[in-house]
């Protein structure tokens, strides 16, 4: 397994969905027209080459579902919910 599904994967794991800092400004925006509160952020520690803990921030796979569900998700969580949703119930 690549190392980039294999950090997803465990990120699904977690409940976690890893975002670009694009996304996060869409969040940034969604956030701001639409007055939520309910987004969770979190961050995801994953070891890097070496055994180091690299840390990436994310938002929660269940505000990942709400997104979806009220049609404020990119394609970048839509992509990640689809495909890895699945790792973990809802």
């Amino acid at each position: 397994m690549g190392a980039v599904k294999a950090f997803y994967m465990d990120c699904a794991e977690a409940n976690r969905v890893p975002l670009s800092v694009e996304t996060f400004d869409h969040l940034d925006d969604v956030e701001c027209r639409h007055q939520l509160d309910w987004i969770g952020y979190c961050e995801h520690d994953y070891p890097a080459l070496g055994g180091l803990l690299v840390s990436h921030d994310c938002i929660t796979l269940e505000s990942a579902r709400r997104l979806v569900a009220e049609g404020l998700a990119n394609d970048e969580i839509i992509a990640f919910v689809e495909y890895w949703g699945d790792c973990c119930p809802a």
